[in-house]
C-alpha cells in the first residue's frame, strides 16, 4: 500500500523508488501517475504520457515476476503473443533485441500490434533483480519504435542484481581458485615434511 501511495504522487522527471522491491527509476519528462496500471496485480510502477487512447499514447510499466531469472536466452514470442491477445490486437511482428543494464546483455523484445486501424508498438525486457526479478515494459499507440526510448529509461533503473558480471565472475574464479590452489599446495607441502620426519625418525 505504501509502494502504490508514492506512485500516486509521482512528479514526472524525477527519480521514483520502491523500498519493498529495492529499486529505483528515472520517469522521463511528460510522464504522471497511471492509477489504471496499478490496479493490476503485482505492477511497482505505472506511467502514461499523452492522452489516453490518442496516437502517441505512451505507457510505462513495472511489475514483479514472482521469482529470479536466469541467464539463459529466452524466445519473446509467446509473452507478446500473450500481450496481444489480452489487449484484443493481432500480434504483427516481433524480435528479440539486445539491451544493457550495469553490465549485463539482457534480452528484451519489441514487438507491433494492430486491429483495424490501431496500431501499438511495444518494448520489454526482464531485469534480474535480486530477491525478485521485474519486467519493465513500454508502450506506444503509433507505428514508431520504441525500443531506443526503453533501452534509456532502462540505464536510470538502480537496483542490486543477483547475477555476476564477466569481471565478477572472473575475480571470483580467480580468487577461489587461488584459494584452492593455495590449500592443496599447503596440505602437499604439510604432506611431505610429514613424511620426511617419518623416514628420519624425527
Amino acid at each position: 500500500m505504501i509502494a502504490v501511495l508514492l506512485v500516486g504522487i509521482a512528479h514526472a522527471g524525477q527519480q521514483e523508488r520502491d523500498s519493498k522491491h529495492g529499486i529505483s527509476m528515472h520517469v522521463p519528462d511528460g510522464f504522471h501517475s497511471f492509477p489504471a496500471g496499478m490496479s493490476q496485480p503485482g505492477t511497482i510502477f505505472s506511467f502514461s504520457r499523452g492522452e489516453l487512447g490518442a496516437p502517441g499514447f505512451e505507457l510505462i510499466g513495472v511489475t514483479a515476476l514472482g521469482g529470479t531469472i536466469g541467464r539463459e536466452s529466452f524466445d519473446p514470442t509467446p509473452i507478446v503473443k500473450g500481450m496481444a491477445s489480452t489487449l484484443g490486437l493481432t500480434l504483427d511482428r516481433s524480435a528479440r533485441r539486445p539491451m544493457h543494464w550495469k553490465g549485463f546483455e539482457l534480452d528484451a523484445f519489441t514487438a507491433t500490434m494492430r486491429q483495424d486501424d490501431l496500431v501499438a508498438t511495444l518494448a520489454g525486457v526482464q531485469i534480474p533483480v535480486k530477491g525478485e526479478a521485474v519486467q519493465l515494459i513500454m508502450m506506444r499507440l503509433g507505428e514508431q519504435d520504441i525500443g531506443d526510448e526503453l533501452q534509456a529509461v532502462l540505464a536510470t533503473f538502480e537496483a542490486e542484481s543477483n547475477w555476476l558480471t564477466t569481471e565478477a565472475r572472473i575475480q571470483k574464479l580467480v580468487v577461489g581458485g587461488a584459494t584452492l590452489l593455495a590449500t592443496i599446495g599447503l596440505g602437499t607441502f604439510l604432506w611431505l615434511r610429514r613424511r620426511r620426519r617419518r623416514r628420519s625418525g624425527g
